[in-house]
């Protein structure tokens, strides 16, 4: 049976409001306006029809009504479904059912078979591909094991724990069909990526260890400099670095009534240096080249040092 998903999108006479990606929607419009409503179906459901007083009036998800009256139109979603096929090894249909979209289809019928050769005796190992959750259709094709000589392939992490242990007949290629290895203990500041095996990967004549090996890549990381204020000296240095590079960070005053007071990163002093020379870790700063005017003292008095031949007075203008 389909789910029916409804959202609800009134209408009242106010003034216009608009809103979007909202379960319920009010819009407020004056008599004989437009309105223009629009059904968006999330990732797995379809628009199915507009309802009013739940008689169908649309099958577009985009409607423009001209109001007259206060008005509750209900957008009716539709979950996908999809065609699921399970298959035997010749082709042969086992199971065959639709499925909603996201469900994990499941095989409900009988054992898959292959008939033994005098050579071979197949047993079944699964379905191919693995099976996932829907989002379309698929064929799943019964898979088998044949009886020959084996040998246990073991894939490993870097510091030797297990990924994936599992016997291979001799002469075929062991594939790894585990997740992604992920690095053991990995380094602050860099980024790794699997990139293959220690070893060529080649068809089987014994038992065999391969291990994990991974690729190395510094992250990037963010600097950002300014002055405070800024029309008083010029800086540089900002820009993007690696992880361990050494940044230098410089501030030129080019205005002489300021001097230097330091490089700033959340208004905590980090160098008194006009040139600050750090190591780049592990995350991006934003530092503060900060300033501050010069006060002097200008001193006005009399030769005579009392006011007996006169006075003087003096004030900032």
């Amino acid at each position: 049976m389909k789910k029916t998903i409804l959202f609800l999108l009134s209408l009242v006479t106010m003034t216009t409001l608009w809103a979007q990606g909202k379960a319920e929607v009010k819009v407020t419009a004056d008599c004989g306006d437009q309105v223009e409503m629009v059904a968006n179906p999330e990732t797995g459901y379809h628009f199915l029809e507009w309802r009013v007083n739940g008689e169908a009036v649309s099958t577009s998800a985009s409607l423009t009504i001209n109001v007259h009256s206060d008005s509750t139109f209900v957008a009716c979603f539709e979950i996908d479904s999809f065609l699921i096929t399970f298959e035997n090894y010749n082709g042969t249909e086992l199971e065959k059912k639709f499925y909603d979209y996201n469900q994990t289809p499941t095989y409900n019928g009988a054992t898959p078979t292959k008939p033994a050769t005098a050579e071979w005796t197949y047993t079944f190992a699964g379905w191919d591909p693995t099976i996932v959750p829907v989002t379309g259709e698929q064929t799943y094709v019964a898979q088998f094991d044949q009886e020959k000589n084996k040998y246990t392939i073991i894939f490993q992490n870097e510091d030797g724990s297990q990924l994936q242990k599992s016997d291979w007949e001799y002469g075929a290629t062991p594939v790894y069909n585990g997740a992604t290895p992920a690095k053991p203990n990995p380094e602050p500041g860099k980024t790794y990526s699997h990139d293959g095996w220690t070893e060529t990967i080649v068809p089987v004549t014994g038992e065999h260890i391969y291990t994990a090996k991974f690729k190395e890549t510094l992250n990037q990381y963010t600097v950002v400099v300014s002055a405070d204020p800024a029309e008083v000296a010029t800086v540089s240095g900002g820009g993007s670095y690696t992880y361990n590079a050494s940044v230098t960070v410089s501030s030129t005053i080019t205005n002489d009534c300021y001097k230097f007071l330091g490089w700033y990163e959340n208004d905590v002093l980090v160098s008194e240096d006009m040139s600050y020379t750090f190591t780049m870790r592990t995350n991006d700063r934003n530092l503060v080249a900060k300033f501050e005017k010069i006060k002097y003292t200008i001193t006005i008095q009399t030769e005579s040092g009392d006011m007996s031949q006169g006075s003087v007075t003096g004030a900032k203008k």
